[in-house]
């Protein structure tokens, strides 16, 4: 009988077993060496990946943000794990309702692992028109530094002005080697 699984929220079921040391799961390999919660969690996705290949490397999503027709300024962020390749997909959309010169600009910023230092990739949306923006970007990220998105109003625009609503969603995603 399937257990549930406390980690997983409110209604997950999912096998769980005991931490037995130096075992994996069956299907992708993903250590049972852990803590319970974390074993239960893997077990999980194991058996969600069924016919990965074993060792299989999976890019995984450390962060996300998604908000449909905000009037506020929004913003997400981790810290590097390790010396990596990150990826970010922002998608940025507007309902064209706003005056002109009204904008939304989304920074990127994250520390190069080059010794570059500190760099900021900037998107800009239009408000004044129907306006999609669609990017993604891999960035080599030093270890123990953020990456970061955060959006500012420009042009005058403003936050709590419904004029000036936008969507936004976004992933930060740790790359495998």
């Amino acid at each position: 009988m399937p257990t549930q699984c406390p980690s997983l929220g409110p209604g997950a079921i999912g096998p769980v077993a005991p931490a037995q040391s130096g075992t994996s799961t069956p299907n992708i390999g993903l250590s049972q060496d852990v803590p319970p919660v974390v074993a239960a969690n893997n077990l999980v996705l194991d058996a969600l990946l069924v016919g990965v290949v074993p060792g299989a490397v999976l890019p995984v999503v450390q962060a996300a943000l998604q908000v449909v027709n905000t009037i506020a300024q929004q913003s997400v962020s981790i810290t590097a794990a390790a010396t990596t390749m990150y990826a970010i997909s922002v998608s940025m959309s507007a309902l064209g309702t706003a005056p002109v010169g009204h904008t939304l600009t989304a920074n990127i910023t994250y520390t190069a692992a080059n010794g570059a230092g500190v760099q900021t990739v900037s998107l800009t949306l239009p408000l004044n028109t129907p306006n999609v923006v669609l990017e993604t970007y891999p960035l080599l990220a030093l270890a123990g530094t953020p990456l970061s998105l955060a959006t500012a109003y420009g042009g005058g625009a403003t936050a709590g002005n419904p004029v000036d609503a936008y969507t936004i969603s976004a992933r930060l995603v740790e790359m495998p080697l």
